[in-house]
C-alpha cells in the first residue's frame, strides 16, 4: 500500500531510549523562543521526531496539548524537512503561553532549515 505524505507512522517516530540517547550525544542544538530541537543524522531516508517534555512545562492536559501540536506540525511539516535526521523537540515558552500550530510549524521549519549550515 503507497504510504501518504501527511501521515505520522511509527516508522517517523523515535521511540527507543536509546535512540533518544544517541541525539543527546551528539549535542547538536537548535532553539528560539519556542522550540529547541535537537538532532543528529539518522542513516534514513527519511526525519523521525521525539519529544521531550518536562512536567515542569505544566499539568498533564497542557503537556498533552503541546504533545499534540508538536505531532502535527511535524505531520504537516514532513514533505518539506530535511531528510536523514532524528530530532527531539522541547517546548521552550512559558506555562500559560502555548503558541498556535502554525507558529510551532513556522519555528520547526525555520529552525531546521539551518541544519545544513550546522552539519
Amino acid at each position: 500500500m503507497p504510504e501518504r505524505p501527511f501521515s505520522f507512522g511509527k516508522k517517523y517516530k523515535i521511540r527507543k531510549t536509546k535512540e533518544y540517547h544517541a541525539v543527546y550525544q551528539k549535542r547538536k542544538i537548535l532553539r528560539n523562543h519556542i522550540l529547541k530541537i535537537y538532532y543528529a543524522p539518522n542513516q534514513l531516508p527519511y526525519t523521525r521526531m521525539g519529544m521531550a517534555i518536562r512536567k515542569r512545562t505544566g499539568k498533564a492536559y497542557l503537556r498533552n496539548r503541546i504533545k499534540r501540536l508538536f505531532r502535527e506540525a511535524f505531520r504537516l511539516s514532513r514533505p518539506q524537512l530535511p531528510k536523514g535526521l532524528d530530532i527531539i523537540l522541547v517546548p521552550n515558552f512559558s506555562k500559560g503561553n502555548i503558541p498556535h500550530l502554525q507558529l510551532i510549524q513556522h519555528s520547526l521549519l525555520q529552525l531546521l532549515k539551518q541544519t545544513h549550515h550546522k552539519s
